[in-house]
């Protein structure tokens, strides 16, 4: 039992040594043209990782419908 705890310890500490940080891509717009300081769905797609998140920040009304192409190769 003694040897179950240790072992549990230890892989919790290796665990802790090497953090993994989710990342939250925001999405700004819904053109697929590649445009500075704006990012895409396919442009979010592409940049996720295991744990990463995607947002959405489309700027408009309140009730507004947005429409997203499809994002091509995705």
């Amino acid at each position: 039992m003694k040897k179950l705890i240790a072992s549990v310890v230890m892989v919790a500490m290796i665990a802790c040594l090497f953090p993994t940080h989710a990342a939250v891509i925001t999405v700004t717009t819904t053109n697929n043209v590649a445009v500075a300081g704006q990012t895409n769905l396919a442009q979010a797609i592409q940049m996720l990782h295991n744990g990463d998140t995607i947002l959405f920040a489309i700027p408009g009304t309140r009730g507004q419908v947005q429409y997203f192409p499809t994002p091509p190769n995705c």
